[in-house]
C-alpha cells in the first residue's frame, strides 16, 4: 500500500486540477460544451418541427454534459422524442386518438430489467394495423399480435433512421449513423412510479437542490427500443429478501419479448442532475472516465459502461458531505466514488439513481468478472489512484508527472492549454454556426406545402415561440440570439412580400430590422442596408455601411455554408467565448456569410439573385450534395458583400471616387481570400470565393469595363466549374453583345 501524506495529497490534488484544466475539463469550457450543443438541440429541434413531425430532439450524454475532452473522442447521442406515440397510464391520461397514439405499458416476471412491452390501444380492430395511415402504410416492422394484443416492435426505428443505408448499424438501442453519431427513436410518458424512486426515497438534503428536483418531476419518462438482450448476465434483484439471483433460464417467451421490449429511462432528470454538480464532482466523473476506458476496458470491454461510473458520483455525492468536494481533496473524492463501486460489486448490485429496483449490472457483467473489478478497484484504492500517472488520454500522466516535478520528459510536442481550449472553440463555434445558419434554409423547407409566405412565416414563428418557452429554463444569451435570428429572417420574407405585391414597408419590418443594428449581427445588417438601398434609402443604407466597416474588429472570423470551419481562431475570440458566451462571440468577433432565400428575393441585389439557379444541367445536379441546401439560396461572404454594397451606394449618390475604392478592396479581398485558400488544389477551401468574383465581375459591367468583368467570370468558372451562376453572367454578357451588333 503507497503511503502518502495529507499535504502531498493535497498537492497532488490540485496539479490533478490544473491538468484536467489545460485539456478542457474547466467550469468555461464544459458551460461552452453545455450552452452550444443545447442550442443546436433547440436548432434541430426546430429543423424537425418546420419539416412538419411534431417531435422533440433531444442531445443527450457526454457532448451535451461538458464531460468529455478532446483525446476521449466521444460520440453525440441524439434521442428524437416521436410524439405521435403517448403512453396512458391511468383514465386521466387522455390521448385524442384521431392524432395521437396511446400505448399502455406492460411488465411481468419475465420481462428483462429496467425494461416494458409496448401494447398499443387503437385502432380497436388488431387488424386495422396494417392500414394505418399514421405509420406509414406497411406495418410489418412496426407491430406484432399476440392474443389479439397490438405491441410495439423495437425494430420500427431501424427503417426510418437507416432510410435505406445499411451501412448504418445498431448499435445498443441507437443506429449509429457516421463514426461519431448515434441515433435514437424513443416515445414518452409522465414520469412511472418506478421513476420517482429518486423523489420518494429519504436523501440526506445536501444534494441534489431542491429547484432541480423540482425541475425534475416536470420531466417525462422515455421509452427506447432494447438492445439485444444478454440473458446470460442477466440478474434478478428479490425485493423483499434483497438478494441478487441469476436468471439463467431462456424459454420461447425470452425470443419473443426480445424484439419487442423497451428500456424505460430518465435522460432529461439525469441531465439536470449532471448540471447540478460543481466543478470538482465533474472533474471526478471525466477522470473515472479516463480510468475506465484506459484501465476497465481492457478487461471488461463496455460492460462496465460509463453510466455505472456515472451512478457511482451521484449517490457518493448525494452521500458525502459538500464541504469535502474541493479542489484539494479531488483525489479523494474520486476515491470515495470508487469505494462506492466496489461496495456494489461486491454485493453484485449496482442501483439506479432515479429509478426503483433495477440492478444496473444485470445483463452487462459476466459471473466471473466480478473478482477481477474487485481486485482492481482495491488496488487503485490502496494505491491512492497511482495510476494516473500513467493514463495516456490527454497525455494527462505526462502532464501530472510534469506538475509533479518528476515527469522527466519534455512536453514541447504536447498541446498546452491554450492550443486545446482554441481547438475545442474552433469545434463548437463551427457546429454551432452552422445550425445557426441553417435558420432560413430549414424554414424555407415549408415552401414544399404549397403555404404562402404570411402562412409559412406564421407556421415558423409559432415553432420558435414554442421552443423557446422549452428551453427557457436552460438558455438566455443564447436563445435570445437564434430568436433574432428567426425574427431578422421573418422580417426579410415579409419585406421582400410587401416589395413583390408593390406594398409599402411596414413599421413592424423596419423594427425588426433596426434591432439587428443593437445585436450586432454582421449578416443582419448587411440585409438591413441592402433592403434600404432597395426602398430607395441610400443615404441610410450608406451610413450603416460605414458603420459596420468602422465597428469591424481588428481579427474578423468568416464562416461560411460551403466551408463549415474557420481559420484557428485567436485568443481574443477563444477569451470572449470561454469567458462570456458564444453569442457573445458571434457578435464581436464572427462574419457569417449572408443568405437570401428564394422567400427573400426581393430584398437583395437582383445580380445576387442569380445565385439560386446556380444549378443548371444534370451534372451540375450529380454534382451536389444532398446537404447542401444552402445551393438553392443565394449566399455570399460578407465582407466582400459589404464592399460590393459600398460601390452600389457610393455609384448610386454619385460619389465616384468612394465607389472606385470599394472595388479596390473587394479586388484585395478576392485576391486575398484566393492566396490563403488554396483555391486551385483543394475548391472546397474557396468558402463563397466564386461568388466574391461574380460580385466584382458585376461591378465591372456597372463600370462599362466588360473586358474586366468577363475575366472575373471566367475565373470564377476555372474555380468552380460546377453550380456557377458565373455561367448564367456570361450567357447575359453575350446576349447583350449580340443585341448589340444586330443594331
Amino acid at each position: 500500500m503507497l503511503i502518502m501524506t495529507e499535504n502531498a495529497e493535497e498537492a497532488r490534488s490540485r496539479h490533478l486540477s490544473t491538468v484536467l484544466e489545460d485539456i478542457g475539463v474547466s467550469k468555461g469550457v464544459i458551460l461552452l460544451r453545455r450552452n452550444t450543443h443545447i442550442t443546436v438541440e433547440l436548432l434541430l429541434t426546430a429543423q424537425v418541427r418546420l419539416d412538419g413531425n411534431d417531435n422533440d430532439l433531444f442531445i443527450f450524454g457526454s457532448q451535451s454534459e461538458g464531460t468529455t475532452t478532446i483525446g476521449m473522442r466521444s460520440d453525440t447521442d441524439v434521442m428524437f422524442h416521436k410524439k405521435m406515440f403517448r403512453g396512458v397510464q391511468d383514465e386521466s391520461d387522455s390521448a385524442d386518438e384521431k392524432e395521437y397514439i396511446p400505448f399502455r405499458v406492460l411488465r411481468n416476471e419475465k420481462s428483462s430489467p429496467q425494461c416494458c412491452r409496448l401494447n398499443l390501444l387503437s385502432p380497436a380492430a388488431p387488424g386495422d394495423w396494417g392500414n394505418n395511415k399514421m405509420l406509414g402504410g406497411d406495418t410489418s416492422d412496426f407491430v406484432s399480435i399476440h392474443d389479439g394484443q397490438t405491441f410495439l416492435k423495437t425494430t420500427f426505428q431501424l427503417r426510418e433512421l437507416r432510410l435505406g443505408d445499411e451501412t448504418r448499424t445498431r448499435h445498443g438501442p441507437a443506429i449509429t449513423i457516421d463514426d461519431n453519431t448515434d441515433y435514437v427513436k424513443a416515445f414518452g410518458t409522465k414520469l412511472m412510479k418506478e421513476c420517482k424512486f429518486v423523489f420518494d426515497r429519504f436523501r440526506p438534503g445536501n444534494w441534489p437542490k431542491a429547484s432541480t428536483m423540482e425541475l425534475a418531476k416536470q420531466c417525462l419518462a422515455f421509452f427506447v427500443p432494447q438492445g439485444p438482450a444478454d440473458r446470460e448476465n442477466r440478474m434478478i434483484f428479490d425485493v423483499k429478501s434483497k438478494v441478487v439471483k441469476f436468471d439463467v433460464r431462456v424459454g420461447i417467451d425470452d425470443i419473443v419479448y426480445s424484439g419487442e421490449e423497451f428500456r424505460f429511462s430518465t435522460p432529461t432528470i439525469e441531465r439536470l442532475l449532471m448540471f447540478d454538480l460543481n466543478i470538482v464532482q465533474l472533474k471526478v466523473y471525466v477522470t473515472m472516465k479516463m480510468m475506465r476506458k484506459e484501465l476497465f476496458k481492457k478487461v471488461v470491454g463496455d460492460r462496465l459502461s460509463t453510466f455505472h461510473f456515472k451512478t457511482a458520483l451521484l449517490w457518493t455525492v448525494e452521500t458525502y458531505p459538500t464541504e469535502l468536494w474541493r479542489e484539494n481533496n479531488l483525489v479523494k473524492c474520486i476515491i470515495y466514488c470508487l469505494i462506492t463501486l466496489k461496495r456494489w460489486l461486491e454485493r453484485r448490485y449496482c442501483p439506479h439513481y432515479t429509478i426503483r429496483d433495477v440492478n444496473l449490472f444485470s445483463g452487462k457483467l459476466k459471473y466471473a468478472e466480478f473478482p477481477k473489478l474487485i481486485v482492481m478497484l482495491t488496488e487503485l484504492i490502496d494505491t491512492r489512484l497511482e495510476c494516473l500517472n500513467d493514463l495516456a488520454m490527454d497525455n494527462l500522466g505526462l502532464r501530472l508527472k510534469e506538475r509533479m516535478g518528476n515527469s522527466g520528459t519534455s512536453l514541447a510536442k504536447i498541446p498546452t492549454r491554450s492550443e486545446n481550449h482554441t481547438w475545442i472553440v474552433e469545434y463548437l463555434l463551427g457546429n454551432y454556426m452552422y445550425k445557426l445558419l441553417s435558420i432560413p434554409l430549414n424554414v424555407c423547407n415549408l415552401l414544399k406545402f404549397n403555404l404562402s409566405s404570411h402562412e409559412i412565416i406564421n407556421r415558423s414563428t409559432a415553432v420558435w415561440e414554442e421552443i423557446r418557452r422549452h428551453l427557457s429554463w436552460s438558455l438566455s444569451k443564447e436563445t435570445d440570439l437564434v430568436t433574432h435570428m428567426a425574427n431578422v429572417f421573418a422580417a426579410s420574407v415579409m419585406a421582400s412580400s410587401c416589395l413583390e405585391n408593390g406594398l409599402p414597408i411596414s413599421s413592424e419590418i423596419t423594427e425588426q430590422f433596426e434591432n439587428s443594428l443593437k445585436v450586432d449581427l454582421l449578416s443582419a445588417r448587411l440585409k438591413y442596408a441592402s433592403l434600404l438601398l432597395n426602398i430607395g434609402q441610400v443615404d441610410r443604407a450608406a451610413n450603416i455601411l460605414f458603420d459596420i466597416e468602422a465597428s469591424l474588429p481588428s481579427e474578423v472570423y468568416e464562416f461560411s455554408m460551403h466551408l463549415p470551419a474557420f481559420r484557428t481562431p485567436g485568443p481574443e475570440l477563444v477569451k470572449t467565448i470561454t469567458e462570456e458566451s458564444i453569442s457573445a462571440a458571434v457578435q464581436a468577433h464572427v462574419a457569417s456569410c449572408v443568405i437570401y432565400t428564394p422567400l427573400e428575393v426581393n430584398c437583395g441585389p437582383t445580380h445576387l439573385a442569380y445565385e439560386m439557379y446556380r444549378t443548371i444541367t444534370e451534372d451540375d445536379k450529380r454534382d451536389r450534395l444532398n446537404k447542401e441546401r444552402w445551393m438553392d439560396c443565394a449566399v455570399t461572404d460578407s465582407i466582400p458583400y459589404l464592399y460590393y454594397l459600398q460601390y452600389l451606394v457610393y455609384k448610386q449618390l454619385g460619389s465616384i471616387d468612394k465607389a472606385k475604392t470599394a472595388i479596390s478592396k473587394l479586388r484585395n479581398k478576392i485576391s486575398d481570400d484566393g492566396e490563403n485558400m488554396c483555391c486551385k488544389e483543394n475548391p472546397v477551401m474557396n468558402r463563397h470565393l466564386e461568388t466574391s468574383l461574380n460580385l466584382l465581375g458585376n461591378c465591372y459591367e456597372l463600370e462599362g469595363n466588360l473586358e474586366r468583368a468577363w475575366d472575373c467570370y471566367s475565373r470564377s468558372v476555372a474555380l468552380c466549374p460546377m453550380n456557377n451562376a458565373a455561367r448564367w453572367h456570361m450567357l447575359v454578357m453575350l446576349m447583350n453583345f449580340y443585341h448589340f451588333l444586330s443594331k
